[in-house]
């Protein structure tokens, strides 16, 4: 089974790659890289005997129906949002288990933070500033649960988590 923090971070990940590539980084993450079997499974339902059905939803598990919900909603999101498709990206080397990068266009900004600790930590969006610049009030929206981050105060992120925030500047 696969652990809804791995599905995040999987999907956060798929922002910022295209292709091939983006595809080949999740089945590894997803996986934990080895088991080719499992990597080129099929996706269930839709075949005689299928117990669940990943189309419908009918059979799948409470876990599962929350990953095909989180990852709805974040591709419905990148369906609109410009600076993924078309814009630049800056990313940040990782530091004490945190990795951040921003996808960029215009006036769009999207923030993407993956924190692979056990434990919570307070990020300093300080450090970002070559991006995020000195406006102060900047503020962040979490484009998966809809709440607002002041991005001129540490964030407190909780462990194994990912985010995704739209910023406006």
């Amino acid at each position: 089974m696969i652990e809804m923090a791995i599905c995040k971070r999987c999907a956060m990940l798929a922002l910022a790659m295209v292709g091939t590539v983006a595809a080949a980084e999740i089945k590894r993450l997803m996986t934990d890289g080895g088991d080719h079997g499992t990597i080129r499974s099929d996706l269930p339902g839709g075949w005689p005997g299928d117990a669940a059905d990943a189309v419908t939803g009918r059979g799948l598990s409470e876990a599962a129906l929350r990953a095909q919900a989180l990852v709805r909603t974040l591709f419905n999101w990148r369906k609109t949002a410009a600076a993924v498709h078309r814009g630049g990206l800056t990313h940040f080397r990782p530091q004490d288990g945190v990795y951040v990068y921003f996808r960029y266009l215009e006036d769009d900004l999207a923030m993407v933070v993956l924190n692979k600790n056990t434990d919570a930590y307070a990020l300093d969006p300080a450090r970002f500033r070559e991006v995020l610049g000195e406006t102060p009030g900047i503020v962040g929206t979490d484009v998966i649960r809809g709440g607002r981050f002041d991005l001129s105060k540490p964030l407190d992120l909780a462990p194994r988590t990912a985010l995704v925030l739209e910023v406006e500047r």
